[in-house]
């Protein structure tokens, strides 16, 4: 199906415009993914929970667990009850629906898988109600009876993993596990030839076959030997194998051995590392292990789940259980495990047969003892797949932060964004089947951005912290508030945390699409300091100049860079003049020789406030430099209040919110509730300071040059310099390593200029078809910036010979209403004045126009108050012509008739009409038109309906027009009006159209002929017939009639034209005369009773064959109806 077409977007594209010189060209590449709309029916108005399971097993779930969840079970039909997962339905057991209900005392069994995801150990199930039966397990006898080969034993298989060591460069490339356990190292320090591990079995049999799999992942490698890894492993002392790989591949390898050599509780695993390969060092990270081995059919922890492949029949045996009722499963098929029914429990044993195609895998669980779930929560209704939906700015937050959040939401709403808060839950709900996952938040991001209500989303801020940590492998301080999205993006470590990939929605490059930032909070008072410092940074920043001041801090140079001379560049070329006094540089190595006196200056730097603090060097987490500069310590300690800066990171590592060990520098700059920054733009990652560069000079000069006070188009006009400037795309890793910490509407407290426009001279009015207009507006800019790129937009009437001139310079005028004015830059201080002219054309809409003046420029204005002229009106000399209509004749035309009327007009004034049209509708009927004018002027510009063209018609003037035409034969009764336009403004509309006269022809009306009995036309009764004519001296009217006997009929004429009169006679089938009536010339009435049933005729004619032509209308009815003048029609 066809693409959504690019969508307007008033916040992002500006960015695109400023950055891209081809702009126009390259908007109509970037089109949207093919991803299909969607639409999501919430189960809230019928009944759904969400089930959180941790592991494999029979979970249960009661009455009560559902009560407690907050759903209404009063109308629950429990045969609609049906669990889903991850897309997929599950078949369920419900105990005691048979009644419809759902009562104390019901529960529903079904079969839970453990997790898989590197996201989370929960597993989400959803158990629904209310519309369809839901589906249900299926049954299989498996009567021990049936017999079978005896099965005693099974392949048990048990896993050891621990994930120790997250390391984010192994492997460098996909997404892979990159959690390992233990690492062996020889030939370098510290020596660890020999990786021992502890493997508890229970029960292993000492006959048959065991099999030992091993997954190591290689560290070292060596391009001139192969293998670069050699390892031996043994079990319980025996050497089982040896494994051998190279580089940084995995060796996933399978080892089969005695079982013999396995012993019920503890054995010992030793991974030692040959030495022998050649190679300098060997180092590899054990990931995990696997133990599969021959074990007694016995239950474990009271329950068994096991496999069996199947040659046949087989009766299994499995020992271990009391005497307590037992549930079997095959649950081979997950998703429709199958109950076994009449297994039987001997000696506590569980005995059943069965026989399968290929290998089946059962499930034997006691029924009283069910697992419970994680949590039951109630679903709350959200509706994300919605196309109805629409917002500019999306704040994804934890449910936990939702309230701390709303007060920056309400702040936003506020200043026009449409804001909508969102559950990062709901997300998981709708676009991951309930599941926490970072992809999630991406693909709501992508569905929002391309089939949300235009325009689409501009801005997304992230609520709650991250780390790379998913499953709290290390029992870390910090959870997953909003998960980061981990992506192989760094081409030094790989593998990091990238909020940039969340919003590239657009395209296949790695540019944002949505302006992104993140609030790295771990608690609400976290929350609250974040929101509180947004606010007040922007409502009520603390006085003084400390907004004026740019602190660049640089590393000594060495090897990397010079830092201080790429400082420079930004400190010394792109800092406005303005800027300068305040502009201060701590530089290692130039300015200061002593680090500890660098960290204090930088410390007194950023309690002294500043508008933007810049590094440029060497990084790490938690400090900058490797003699330690400025440290997290000292960013939490800071105390600059509400002198909030801006603080640019151009360095490695200070952004890496996702860390375990240790929180960020640039987290503790923006979570210090006493000052430290209002925001960071940082790295996750390591980068170059070429690369840096780019971004830095990227971000201010699209703020001091083109006067973009938001944060998140600063930050992304950062990316774009570089990938526009880097045309080889050496440094565009960090494009994706970079992220901002804090809110991406935040608008920067810059100077600004104060450019005002007034209305200084305009024409005396009123004003005339012609006439010159001279519009001058003043300009002053008392702001300390200057505005560059000064745009005068003015409502004016649509000028002829339009101009314009400034003491800027010249003058670009733009097309269409408004007219738009671009003029040069006006400086700090200036005046100037921007003078109009025009001429008045000759055709203009309306008598007055208002003459409105907003002024611009492209940089950011301190009070918009004064950026509107007063309105004033521009006045017209308005006409007021007038038109009347008289016709020769009032009385019918006969065909060949000639026909004449006459238009007048004429123009009362104040103002002259130009570009008269009159306009008269005569109908076809008359023909062979002509027409003089007593105004020489006169032109016809068409016939049908005839229009005549005035060029002008002064105040004052008068005329007339008289038009001849000859009549056709075709009856007419018709009204026409003349109406009159001009092109100038009529101040009086109500004399533009004329009194109607009215057109009469009588010549053939639709039933002629019927001048005879024999052509006579057929007459109902009743009926109304309009419009019939007499149109020539002697003429009759003949219509044919169905009459009963006894019955009265009443014939009646009215609406005769001027000197008409009718006469009514009825005829039997016979021609013998049955009655008539005379009228006078409003009509005639023939009240008539028939004395047999059958045919007869009504004739009317003019009494004495008179030669006077007319139009009248004949009416039948049946008894005896009053003739009123009420019912006729007016002539």
């Amino acid at each position: 199906s066809a693409l959504p077409s690019p969508r307007p977007d008033p916040y992002f594209e500006p960015t695109l415009r400023r950055s891209i010189i081809n702009y126009e060209q390259g908007r109509a590449w970037r089109r949207p993914s093919p991803a299909a709309a969607q639409s999501r029916v919430s189960a809230m108005t019928l009944g759904q929970v969400r089930i959180h399971i941790d592991r494999e097993g029979l979970y249960a779930i009661t009455y009560q667990d559902l009560v407690d969840a907050g759903a209404n079970l009063s109308k629950l039909d429990a045969r609609t009850l049906s669990l889903s997962s991850r897309g997929q339905e599950v078949a369920i057991w419900v105990e005691g629906e048979a009644d419809g209900r759902f009562d104390p005392g019901d529960r529903i069994l079904f079969y839970g898988q453990g997790s898989d995801s590197r996201y989370s150990r929960e597993r989400v199930y959803w158990l629904s109600w209310g519309t369809a039966p839901g589906r249900r397990m299926t049954t299989r006898d498996v009567n021990p009876g049936l017999g079978g080969t005896p099965v005693t034993t099974y392949m048990a298989r048990v896993q050891f993993e621990e994930n120790d060591y997250y390391i984010s460069s192994l492997p460098a490339t996909g997404q892979a596990d990159r959690w390992y356990w233990q690492r062996y190292n020889v030939g370098t320090r510290p020596n660890i030839p020999t990786l021992s591990l502890d493997a508890p079995l229970a029960n292993p049999l000492a006959s048959g076959q065991a099999e030992l799999r091993v997954v190591l992942r290689g560290s070292t490698t060596y391009f001139n030997i192969s293998p670069d890894h050699r390892v031996r492993l043994s079990i319980n002392g025996t050497q089982i194998g040896t494994g051998e790989w190279d580089g940084q591949a995995e060796l996933d390898a399978t080892y089969p051995f005695s079982a013999s050599l396995l012993a019920d509780g503890n054995n010992i695993l030793r991974i030692t590392a040959t030495n022998d390969t050649g190679a300098p060092s060997d180092s590899a990270y054990l990931n995990r292990f696997e133990l599969r081995y021959p074990r007694s059919l016995m239950a474990q922890d009271g329950h068994l789940i096991f496999e069996h492949t199947f040659a046949g029949r087989a009766r299994f045996q499995v020992a271990g259980f009391g005497t307590s009722p037992l549930m079997g499963l095959d649950v081979t098929q997950a998703e429709e495990p199958v109950r076994l029914l009449n297994g039987q429990v001997q000696d506590s044993a569980y005995l059943f047969s069965d026989n399968a195609a290929g290998t089946a895998r059962y499930l034997i669980w006691p029924e009283a003892e069910p697992l419970r779930p994680q949590r039951i929560v109630g679903d709350t209704f959200s509706n994300l797949h919605s196309a109805g939906n629409r917002a500019d700015y999306l704040i994804i937050t934890h449910a936990d932060f939702r309230d701390a959040i709303e007060p920056l939401a309400q702040y936003r709403r506020s200043q026009g964004y449409e804001v909508l808060v969102i559950d990062v839950q709901d997300i998981y709900d709708e676009f991951n089947n309930g599941e926490l996952s970072p992809e999630a938040i991406r693909d709501f991001l992508d569905y929002a951005y391309h089939y949300w209500q235009a325009p689409a989303p501009a801005y997304v801020l992230l609520v709650g912290d991250g780390t790379y940590d998913y499953l709290n492998y290390l029992g870390g301080q910090h959870r997953n508030w909003i998960p980061p999205y981990l992506d192989v993006v760094d081409p030094f470590i790989r593998e990091t945390a990238t909020d940039n990939r969340l919003v590239t929605v657009s395209g296949s490059d790695i540019l944002p699409d949505l302006f992104i930032g993140r609030f790295p909070a771990n608690s609400v008072a976290e929350v609250t300091t974040l929101v509180n410092k947004t606010i007040n940074y922007e409502q009520s920043p603390p006085p003084g100049d400390w907004a004026m001041r740019n602190v660049f801090i640089a590393d000594n140079a060495d090897i990397a860079g010079d830092f201080a001379a790429l400082s420079d560049k930004v400190a010394d070329q792109l800092v406005p003049d303005l800027y300068t006094p305040y502009r201060q540089k701590i530089y290692l190595g130039v300015n200061y020789s002593s680090p500890i006196n660098a960290r204090n200056a930088i410390i007194a730097a950023f309690n002294q406030g500043a508008l933007i603090t810049n590094y440029i060097g060497h990084g790490q987490v938690q400090h900058w430099a490797s003699e330690f500069l400025f440290r997290a310590t000292d960013a939490a300690a800071l105390g600059n209040g509400g002198r909030l800066p801006v603080q640019l990171s151009m360095t490695c590592l200070d952004g890496r919110f996702h860390e375990v060990a240790s929180d960020a520098l640039a987290e503790e700059l923006v979570r210090n509730a006493g000052g430290g920054a209002v925001a960071s733009w940082a790295a996750t990652g390591l980068g170059v300071a070429h690369g840096h560069d780019y971004m830095h000079q990227g971000f201010y000069r699209t703020l001091f040059e083109q006067g973009e006070r938001t944060l998140g188009p600063l930050t992304t006009a950062g990316k774009i310099a570089l990938y526009t400037g880097d045309t080889n795309g050496v440094f565009h890793d960090l494009i994706d390593t970079f992220g901002l910490l804090g809110d991406p509407a935040l608008r920067l407290a810059l100077a600004t200029n104060d450019v005002s426009i007034t209305l200084e001279e305009a024409p005396a009015m009123p004003l005339a078809q012609g006439d010159d207009v001279v519009l001058r507006f003043g300009l002053l800019n008392t702001g300390p910036m200057a505005a560059p790129e000064v745009v005068v937009s003015a409502g004016l009437p649509p000028l002829q010979n339009l101009e314009a001139t400034s003491d800027l310079g010249p003058v670009q005028i733009g097309a269409g209403l408004p007219v738009s004015f671009t003029l040069g830059t006006l400086g700090a201080g200036q005046s100037a004045t921007l003078t109009v002219t025009g001429t008045l054309p000759a055709a203009l809409p309306q008598n007055r126009y208002l003459i409105t003046a907003t002024v611009t420029s492209g940089w950011p204005d301190g009070d918009l108050t004064n950026n509107e002229t007063m309105p004033r009106w521009l006045e017209l000399a308005a006409a007021d012509a007038s038109v009347g209509l008289v016709a020769a004749s009032t009385q019918a035309l006969a065909a060949g008739d000639l026909f004449s009327a006459m238009v007048k007009f004429t123009n009362v004034g104040p103002g002259d009409a130009t570009g008269v049209a009159i306009t008269l509708p005569l109908p076809s009927a008359i023909q062979a038109l002509s027409w003089t004018s007593t105004d020489p002027a006169t032109t016809q510009q068409s016939s049908y309906p005839l229009v005549f063209h005035l060029p002008s018609l002064p105040v004052g003037a008068a005329g007339a027009i008289t038009v001849d035409g000859v009549a056709g034969n075709t009856a007419l009764r018709t009204q026409v009006q003349a109406t009159l336009h001009s092109d100038w403004p009529d101040d009086n509309l109500t004399n533009n159209t004329s009194q109607p006269i009215t057109i009469l022809i009588a010549g053939d009306d639709p039933l002629e002929p019927n001048d005879l009995a024999t052509t006579a036309a057929s007459l109902s009764v009743p009926a109304d017939l309009p419009d019939l004519s007499y149109s020539r001296a002697g003429e009759q009217d003949w219509f044919l009639f169905s009459a009963q006997a006894g019955s009265s009929y009443l014939f009646y004429t009215d609406n005769l034209s001027k000197g008409g009169q009718t006469m009514l006679l009825i005829y039997d089938a016979k021609g013998v005369e049955m009655a008539r009536s005379l009228g006078d010339a409003s009509g005639t009435r023939l009240l008539w009773q028939a004395p047999a049933s059958g045919q007869y005729y009504v004739v009317v004619t003019r009494p004495g064959a008179g030669d006077t032509v007319f139009l009248y209308d004949l009416h039948s009815r049946y008894g005896l109806h009053v003739f009123l003048p009420s019912q006729r029609r007016s002539r």
